[in-house]
């Protein structure tokens, strides 16, 4: 199966935007007087979510695969990750609450969390697992039985139509439904359509459309750019499927475009990042966790180093985690050998 460079490099660029997102909050929240929050940061969840969507499209062509078949490949590569991280951030909770199990998550949401039903957390009062960035898993694991159960259509096309049809439906009733509750909320969410994007990119893709060269290289250009630009004013007026939607859109587009330069001098350390990506969205916030229960007076105290420190201990861990953890367990599962040629994991959000 053929591996795109361009994709590698966007799982690690969405990667580790989201780091650099959540550890900027925890070590230095930003102030009202600063004008762009750094917001842009948080688009990495939103290039996961269109990278997946192309890459699922373009992993179930040319072959004929069952949507038992294609639910168990895709349980295997998410589930067994995310329900340990579930497991070892609920024993960080369990460490720091002392005696106060108000502090803990109730038994029926850790069960809800295991099985990616969304709910209003009782700790923190949003439509979130007890670990926060679980709600992008929730929107991968519901993609993926959508996407499954197209996949009795044998014709591409109706494949596609079939998805797009239930995923903007869905978007649709979302003003008839409202957003109160929880599981509605994310099954009629907009963001469904950065999916959708991801499939188009993949099947334009196949049908030899490709941006030129200059354009693939504006598109890039115009997304970064907005998102440098973006302001919380921006975030208050409009979805994210827009205000960051969009601009993963294009810089997905631009760099598929851009697939046959950039494969030419492949780059090991971003190659790397790409394929630990999952690794490092999963085991960052049990990091920051445990580094801002022991030392969040020093951390606050000294912001820059901190930052700095922080980051360089989530990659190293990150890293860690996929060789010696996340590898190891996608080969016993897939039940193949130790001297099998490295693991690239299909992308998911992360």
């Amino acid at each position: 199966m053929r591996t795109f460079v361009s994709i590698q490099y966007l799982r690690g660029l969405a990667a580790l935007s989201v780091l650099l997102y959540h550890t900027r909050l925890e070590v230095a929240p930003p102030g009202p007087s600063e004008p762009f929050h750094l917001y842009g940061f948080a688009f990495g969840v939103d290039i996961f979510f269109v990278v997946s969507g192309f890459i699922m499209w373009t992993t179930t062509q040319g072959a004929r695969q069952s949507p038992l078949g294609f639910l168990r490949l895709r349980i295997v590569r998410i589930v067994p990750l995310y329900w340990l991280a579930l497991a070892l951030y609920l024993a960080v909770l369990w460490l720091q609450a002392g005696d106060g199990p108000d502090q803990l998550p109730r038994p029926d949401e850790v069960v809800k969390a295991y099985l990616f039903i969304p709910y209003i957390d009782s700790l923190t009062g949003l439509n979130s697992p007890y670990y926060t960035l679980g709600w992008t898993l929730n929107y991968e694991m519901f993609f993926y039985l959508v996407f499954a159960g197209a996949l009795v259509r044998a014709s591409n096309t109706l494949r596609f139509t079939a998805v797009a049809a239930i995923l903007t439906g869905l978007v649709l009733l979302r003003p008839v439904v409202g957003a109160d509750d929880p599981i509605l909320f994310r099954i009629t969410s907009p963001l469904l359509l950065e999916f959708l994007a991801g499939m188009a990119i993949a099947a334009a893709l196949r049908r030899g459309f490709a941006l030129p060269a200059p354009a693939a290289l504006l598109a890039l250009a115009l997304a970064f750019a907005f998102m440098v630009l973006l302001s919380s004013g921006h975030i208050d007026r409009w979805p994210r499927a827009v205000y960051f939607g969009v601009p993963a859109t294009l810089i997905v587009l631009g760099a598929v475009s851009l697939e046959d330069r950039l494969a030419r001098w492949p780059v090991p350390p971003l190659l790397l990042l790409g394929d630990a990506s999952y690794s490092l969205y999963l085991s960052h916030g049990i990091v920051l966790k445990l580094v801002f229960a022991g030392l969040a007076s020093s951390v606050l105290a000294h912001p820059l180093a901190a930052f700095l420190g922080v980051l360089a201990l989530e990659l190293a861990l990150g890293v860690a985690c996929y060789r010696r953890i996340e590898q190891p367990m996608l080969r016993r599962l897939r039940k193949q050998p130790a001297t099998s040629p490295r693991l690239r994991p299909t992308p998911v959000a992360v």
